[in-house]
C-alpha cells in the first residue's frame, strides 16, 4: 500500500483478506502494513501503519505522532499516535471511507540565492521533529487507570473497567456539576470498598489531584436522627462541636467517599444523597472557613456498597432500578434480604447513580 488513502478505494476482496487477516491475528501480534504516503497537511508527510486485535476490539494506528492541519475527522483521531478502536469490521470499514483522498504534494523544490535546488527534506529529517508537548501531568486515560487498580484488586475486571472509565471521565472534567456516584454490589469479601479505597490511591498518582479517602459504615445511620452525623447538629442539640463526616469536603474538595451497606441507611439519610447528587452540594449547620454555607461536592467521587443482587426480576423481587434495563441492569429489593433497600428513597435515587459495577464472587464460590 503506497497510500493512506488507498484504503478508502480498497475492492472487497482487499477487505474482506484484512479482515480474515486481522481476525487470525494472536494478541501479541500486529499485521505491519508498511509506511504509507499521508494526505495533504500531516508532518512528517509518511508513516508506517498497522493492525491489531485487542479483544473485543480491533485496532489500527499510526508508528509516530503526526501534525495534521487539515480538518478531516478521521484523519486528525489517526494522526495522534493512539490507537483508534472499532466494535467490528464494519465500524473500520466505515472509518476508511471518511479518510481524505488528496495525497501530500511532492517536496517542493526551493532556490538558493545562487540558484542551485534543493530539496529541504533532504536537509532536516522530518521524522525527528517533534511537537512541542504541554508541561505537566498527561490527561488520565481508562487504561492507565484500569491497569493501576487491576494491581491491587484482581478477578474483577469487568468492575475495574467500569469504575476506571467513569473516573477518567470525570477527573478531566475542569468544572463538573455532580459528583460521581457509582454502586458497587456483589458478595460480601469481592472488593467493593477495597476497589474505592484503591481508586483515590492511583488518583493520587496518576492524576493532578490529591484525593483523600473517607470510609463510612451506613450500618450506623439506621436511625432518622443519624442524619445530623452527615450534616452537623443544630445548635443546642447534643453533637453540635461534633464535626459532621461532610466536613472532610471543605478540608479537601478531591475526595473519595465509601459508604459502605447503603441498604442499611435510613430514608432521611438517602434523601440528603439525593440532593447531594443532585445538585453537587449540601447545606451546612455551621458556617464554613471559606464564610460559605454550603458543602461543595462537585469534585469528589462516592461509591455505595450493597451486598444486594442487582439483577433480573422474580416474583419476590420488585424493580427500583436504572431506565434501562437491557444496557445496565435493574436495581431491586427482596423480601429474602434482611435489610431491603428503603422503597421510597431508593425509587427517586437509582436514576442519580451513574452506573453500578458488578463485583464477581470469589473464585471458589463461581459455578
Amino acid at each position: 500500500m503506497e497510500r493512506l488513502s488507498d484504503l478508502r478505494e480498497a475492492t472487497e476482496s482487499d477487505r474482506r483478506w484484512l479482515e480474515w487477516t486481522i481476525i487470525r491475528l494472536p494478541r501479541t501480534h500486529s499485521l505491519d502494513i508498511g509506511e504509507c504516503d499521508l494526505p495533504a497537511g500531516c508532518t512528517p508527510t509518511r508513516a508506517a501503519l498497522s493492525f491489531y486485535r485487542q479483544p473485543p476490539f480491533i485496532a489500527m494506528r499510526l508508528d509516530r505522532e503526526v501534525s495534521y492541519t487539515g480538518n478531516n475527522r478521521a484523519m486528525s483521531r489517526l494522526s495522534h499516535g493512539e490507537p483508534v478502536y472499532f466494535q467490528n469490521f464494519l465500524d473500520m470499514i466505515a472509518f476508511f471511507r471518511e479518510l481524505p483522498t488528496e495525497a501530500a504534494p511532492p517536496p517542493a523544490q526551493r532556490k538558493t540565492a545562487h540558484g542551485d535546488t534543493y530539496d529541504l527534506d533532504s536537509i532536516v529529517d522530518t521524522r525527528a521533529v517533534s511537537v512541542p508537548r504541554a508541561e505537566g501531568k498527561t490527561p488520565l486515560t481508562r487504561e492507565t487507570i484500569q491497569r493501576e487498580l487491576a494491581k491491587v484488586i484482581m478477578g474483577q475486571d469487568t468492575a475495574l473497567e467500569t469504575v476506571a472509565h467513569l473516573s477518567a471521565l470525570h477527573v478531566q472534567k475542569g468544572n463538573p456539576m455532580r459528583p460521581l456516584s457509582i454502586v458497587a454490589w456483589g458478595d460480601p469479601g469481592t472488593g467493593k470498598s477495597e476497589t474505592a479505597k484503591a481508586l483515590a490511591g492511583v488518583l493520587s498518582r496518576v492524576g493532578p489531584h490529591q484525593y483523600s479517602v473517607i470510609w463510612t459504615d451506613l450500618n450506623t445511620f439506621s436511625e432518622a436522627h443519624s442524619v445530623y452525623r452527615l450534616t452537623g447538629a443544630p445548635p443546642g442539640y447534643t453533637g453540635y462541636d461534633d464535626p459532621p463526616v461532610f466536613e472532610a469536603i471543605a478540608r479537601n474538595p478531591y475526595t473519595v467517599y465509601v459508604w459502605d451497606e447503603i441498604e442499611k441507611a435510613h430514608p432521611e439519610v438517602i434523601k440528603v444523597f439525593m440532593g447531594m447528587l443532585d445538585e453537587g452540594r449540601v447545606s451546612a449547620r455551621k458556617e464554613l472557613a471559606d464564610h460559605s454555607r454550603y458543602y461543595d461536592f462537585r469534585h469528589s467521587i462516592h461509591v455505595f456498597t450493597t451486598n444486594l443482587r442487582l439483577g433480573s426480576i422474580g416474583q419476590e423481587e420488585r424493580k427500583i432500578g436504572f431506565s434501562s434495563p437491557e444496557a445496565a441492569g435493574d436495581i431491586h429489593y427482596s423480601r429474602r434480604c434482611r435489610y431491603p433497600l428503603r422503597r421510597k428513597p431508593a425509587q427517586s435515587g437509582a436514576g442519580r447513580y451513574h452506573a453500578h459495577a458488578t463485583h464477581l464472587p470469589r473464585y471458589r464460590d463461581r459455578a
